[in-house]
């Protein structure tokens, strides 16, 4: 039979065992939390035939400001051009362009890029 301190110094190694499982429990979640991570801001150049006027170029940005995911439409009629930052995995490329076409404009859109972070 174990003796008395033996069985004392058994329960505290096992308490031991059991908070640092705990904790390896823990940063385990944590680790996987972070690399879930904020959605990366992405930025796309879509080139726009069609556009008339400064009003289709207004006309362009409400419609691609009201996808959900998209940041910032820059639309410009002098540039015959859309720069749309958005989040990654929120909107695709592909609907951007079937925005832009579904009121009657033709878009060609460029590679999409990590936007350039704001300045401070």
């Amino acid at each position: 039979m174990p003796r008395p301190s033996t069985n004392r110094l058994r329960q505290s190694l096992d308490q031991i065992a059991r908070s640092l499982l705990m904790c390896l429990a823990v940063c385990a979640l944590l680790v996987v939390g972070a690399c879930k991570g904020e959605p990366r801001t992405m930025q796309v150049e879509i080139a726009v035939e069609g556009m008339v006027c400064d009003s289709c170029a207004e006309a362009i940005t409400h419609e691609l400001e009201r996808l959900e995911g998209v940041r910032a439409a820059d639309v410009s009629y002098d540039r015959g051009s859309a720069v749309v930052t958005y989040e990654e995995g929120a909107v695709e490329v592909a609907a951007l362009e079937e925005a832009i076409e579904g009121i009657g404009y033709q878009a060609e859109p460029g590679a999409a890029e990590p936007a350039p972070e704001p300045e401070t």
